[in-house]
């Protein structure tokens, strides 16, 4: 049976390197990117202009001049929006020979790039349509995306209109155009968001929606390629399960990415590997330790793009705080950094101390195996253990409903030859499963005992100090092992620094692969 499954998966594969000779010649796919189109050149030059000088007409335009440039051009565009690591990574760009210049100006941009645009869309502030519209449509037509109040700039130096989406229609725009958009990538993003993620959507060609209606969004995912993937979010309103679940359910995973600045530019870099950092330590010294209650703290939300680049690395309250590498601490990963932005996980690996550890968050993105189709899923556990290589890591943290007993999911994951561990959150309570194991083909699924997490019950510090130092000491138990989720929105360093400060002198706190290895030592 497995082996019929493989044999599926690379047909699929032969079928989509055949398809995809037609469908994408417009963009660059590296070898070993499965999901994301890259930038076709990494930049000779990059000409830096500040988000706060441009209006959201402007930014806009921006955007979608960045994003076709990344296909055909060795200059570009680098927006600076004033947090995040993005000025950071320059410094990986500068060092790879990247000539940088200051722009004054969104028209400075447009007077110098002007040749190397087809014409123009317009859109209308306030016609939320017309401008995911005129986004969907940027990067088949090698064209500008312009406001009606920019018409008269983009005349001035010479651009013809292609198409004017002011009161254009989501669904007539998809289908019109559904042979031409990307079939491995697709963008919802809301509207109101300035900017942000638009340039990479137009260098990938993707159709860019915000959606709540079944019908139109399912119309949408059948067009694409299984195992593909959703860029941006949806409405959180609700909850964000209303929208993971359909698109689990159609074989699509999500990336978080709809306030991430700059893929189009940060795509440009290729990087091999990322064993040289070490992030995996050797484990072969790894040793019991009688009566000790053994504790691995896990920062939630590492699959979110956005936050990996506007402020989890550099901000004080997590991974840029001065109390890091104190103690041992699990820090999440995007694995669409990769592809995305490798100097961001660069910069991760880079500033990272003996005590940092690291697990793929949510796998190759945020879904739900347990609805994913077996065939989508085949080809998605393909493409997780080819990261977990990559990024020279070996356990997956996942979120599912009511999963964890189901063994055949899970037995999928263990036979991947890269894992070594999983960590299983129950979607509406993490902990729910207080602390349980199972041990899958030798590999254990360890569920939280404990969470840090402002506003739920028990989840406060003092609450989860006192139950730390009252647990077991049996060392042959899993009782005695403590995988505690801290929510990266409620808490910060300074609160794991407190909780691990009270900790008795028995208590041991570790990395996740350590944590992973006592296990096994313990209990396998």
């Amino acid at each position: 049976m497995k082996m019929k499954n493989l044999l599926l998966v690379s047909c699929f594969f032969l079928i989509f390197a055949a398809t995809s000779s037609c469908d994408f010649m417009k963009f660059s796919y590296s070898e070993d990117s499965f999901y994301y189109a890259k930038a076709k050149f990494f930049p000779k030059k990059l000409y830096l202009i500040d988000s706060n000088s441009m209006s959201r007409e402007e930014s806009e335009l921006i955007a979608s001049l960045q994003g076709n440039l990344a296909k055909s051009s060795e200059s570009n565009i680098y927006v600076l929006p004033g947090n995040g690591i993005y000025l950071d990574l320059l410094d990986f760009f500068k060092e790879k020979g990247t000539v940088v210049q200051q722009l004054s100006s969104a028209e400075e941009a447009l007077s110098l790039f002007k040749d190397s645009i087809s014409g123009y869309l317009i859109w209308k502030s306030g016609d939320s349509s017309s401008l995911n519209n005129a986004f969907s449509l940027a990067g088949i037509k090698n064209a500008l995306v312009v406001e009606e109040g920019l018409i008269p700039m983009a005349e001035k130096y010479g651009l013809k209109l292609i198409e004017d989406l002011r009161g254009s229609n989501q669904q007539d725009i998809f289908r019109a155009n559904k042979e031409f958009f990307n079939k491995k990538l697709v963008v919802e993003l809301d509207p109101g968001i300035r900017n942000c993620l638009r340039d990479y959507a137009v260098l990938a060609d993707a159709f860019v929606f915000f959606d709540e209606k079944p019908l139109f969004r399912s119309e949408i995912y059948r067009n694409m390629y299984p195992d593909s993937v959703v860029m941006g979010w949806g409405h959180g309103e609700k909850g964000e399960d209303t929208f993971v679940a359909p698109s689990s359910r159609s074989g699509l995973h999500y990336i978080a990415a709809n306030f991430a600045y700059n893929l189009s530019v940060l795509s440009s870099d290729r990087v091999e590997n990322f064993e040289e950092y070490g992030v995996s330590p050797d484990l072969s010294g790894i040793k019991l330790e009688e009566n000790v209650h053994t504790v691995c703290l896990v920062m939630s939300d590492g699959d979110n793009l956005q936050w990996n680049l506007n402020g989890y690395m550099n901000d004080a309250r997590w991974y840029g705080s001065p109390d890091r590498g104190n103690f041992p601490m699990g820090w999440g990963v995007a694995p669409c950094m990769y592809d995305l932005a490798p100097s961001a996980l660069d910069f991760f690996y880079a500033n990272s101390s003996e005590n940092d550890g690291f697990v793929l968050y949510t796998g190759t993105g945020y879904m739900y195996p347990s609805k994913y189709p077996a065939f989508s899923l085949q080809s998605n556990l393909l493409n997780l253990d080819n990261y977990l290589k990559k990024l020279d890591l070996s356990i997956v943290q996942i979120i599912d409903f009511n999963s964890f007993g189901n063994i055949l999911l899970w037995k999928k994951y263990a036979d991947l030859k890269n894992l070594q561990g999983l960590f299983y959150l129950e979607y509406s309570n993490h902990a729910m499963h207080k602390g349980a194991v199972k041990w899958i083909s030798g590999k254990p699924v360890v569920t939280p005992r404990y969470m840090l997490w402002d506003g739920l019950d028990g989840c406060d510090n003092d609450t989860v100090v006192s139950s730390v130092n009252s647990g077991s000491r049996d060392v042959y138990s899993t009782d005695s092992y403590s995988l505690i989720v801290v929510h990266a929105w409620s808490k910060d360093m300074s609160d794991i620094q407190d909780v691990v400060s009270r900790f008795k002198s028995d208590v041991r706190v570790v990395t996740p692969e350590v944590f992973v290895q006592l296990l096994k030592l313990a209990i396998d």
